[in-house]
């Protein structure tokens, strides 16, 4: 794989497993446009809506564990396909809910799917990628992510003002359409297929890839000397060597997340409850913090191959640090509070798309999708923590204690993190220590 060069076949797997990805993002969000609304509707109380937000990610818990798994005995792209079937099935029924009590069961479920693509989808990515340029090469796929967080702000400010909640749920049912097509387009992973004796049918995929290479009037190099290389038996996730660098990801990946599903999916409540802001204001701000977490994103591309892993999430977690001490101080400023949450909303995405790139990076082929998923079960239980304590701040004390409980998670927990990231910049992938 390391001598192919990106063309037409990769931007195909790209956008393929992206389609689903961005609606994966789409759904996420959802729920933050659509939480004003419900909370009038059905009378919910802020502890309320923190279960609301929360029982999904609890979902993501489960799938992330099961069908991180289910990618390592089964494929990358079969538990990738049952990943965003269920994920579907299950957006479907949020938007059909008659009551609180069923809506928090089908968010759980839905959950379950999301939770499983997410990491699946990284693993899968990165082991098509060559080890230069890498980072940029899997930023730009994950920018589907993040521009269906955007898609969802912008639809959502418009959509639940005019047409009700459910038609926003109700879109994030489309990923449907996407299974068959990427039933039949999608190859599996080489890497896995040759790690599981498959070796006939690795080198098939790697030939029809290098036969698109040829049609596109691209010359191949010669195959490079093959270098001797340990065999990869390993199946547990925590080893003695690896014990050091799986902790460190693991802080990174739930205080990025403690901030980024925290703050995103509540930041509508928070400014139409405590700033008082009209409800479509309240929303387009939504929209605006996930265009700067695009803008964020789309700078991890440019400069995460050129910086490195470790300058760039110490750089990162310093800077999501910084301005949400400044948004404690300044709370009682409207715009100076929006600006900096804003901020700390770029970094936080620099943070957010290098833990994809980067998690996949520092496991073997034989846990590459388990060590993926099982880090991103971090950033679940993250997801579930956040909003339960914000909910219980809003209820219970000064909003702008917020800023200062996600400023000392980011510092404390995510820094030292940041302080034993190994450094996989232009590495291939099997010769990164494991």
């Amino acid at each position: 794989m390391e001598r192919i060069p990106p063309g037409r076949w990769f931007r195909k797997l790209r956008l393929t497993m992206g389609m689903a990805t961005f609606f994966d993002a789409f759904d996420s969000l959802a729920i933050a446009a659509a939480l004003p609304a419900l909370s009038a509707i059905w009378h919910l109380k802020p502890t309320d809506m923190g279960v609301l937000i929360s029982v999904g990610y609890a979902g993501q818990l489960l799938g992330a564990l099961v069908l991180g798994r289910l990618a390592e005995a089964r494929g990358r792209t079969n538990a990738a396909l049952i990943s965003v079937a269920i994920f579907t099935l299950f957006s479907a029924l949020c938007a059909l809910a008659p009551s609180y009590t069923w809506l928090c069961a089908c968010r759980f479920l839905q959950g379950v799917g999301l939770g499983g693509e997410v990491p699946i989808a990284a693993a899968y990515i990165n082991e098509f990628s060559r080890a230069k340029g890498r980072g940029r090469s899997f930023v730009l796929y994950e920018a589907s992510f993040t521009l269906g967080l955007v898609f969802s702000s912008l639809v959502g400010a418009w959509i639940v003002p005019q047409m009700g909640w459910r038609v926003l749920l109700a879109l994030g049912a489309v990923p449907a359409v996407i299974i068959l097509w990427a039933r039949r387009s999608l190859p599996e992973s080489p890497r896995w297929l040759a790690e599981h004796g498959r070796l006939a049918e690795a080198d098939e995929v790697v030939s029809r890839i290098e036969r698109s290479v040829e049609e596109e009037g691209k010359t191949l190099p010669p195959p490079a000397k093959a270098v001797p290389r340990p065999a990869m038996a390993r199946t547990r996730i925590l080893t003695r060597t690896s014990l050091v660098r799986s902790l460190s990801v693991w802080a990174m990946w739930f205080a990025c997340y403690f901030l980024s599903y925290g703050v995103g999916t509540w930041a509508p409540t928070i400014l139409r409850t405590a700033l008082h802001l009209p409800l479509q204001q309240a929303l387009l701000f939504s929209f605006v913090l996930q265009t700067l977490y695009l803008c964020g994103t789309l700078g991890t591309a440019v400069l995460v191959d050129r910086l490195g892993r470790k300058i760039y999430f110490r750089v990162a977690f310093a800077g999501v640090s910084i301005a949400l001490f400044c948004a404690y101080s300044m709370a009682g400023n409207e715009i100076a509070l929006m600006a900096l949450i804003a901020g700390a909303f770029v970094f936080n995405a620099a943070i957010s798309v290098t833990l994809y790139l980067y998690t996949p990076e520092i496991y073997p082929t034989t846990v590459r999708a388990k060590g993926s998923a099982f880090a991103t079960s971090f950033a679940r239980l993250a997801s579930i923590t956040s909003p339960l304590a914000i909910g219980a701040i809003m209820q219970h004390a000064e909003f702008s204690q917020i800023f200062l409980m996600l400023g000392l998670v980011a510092l404390v927990i995510g820094g030292s993190g940041a302080l034993f990231v190994t450094e996989t910049r232009n590495r291939v992938l099997e010769d990164i220590p494991q």
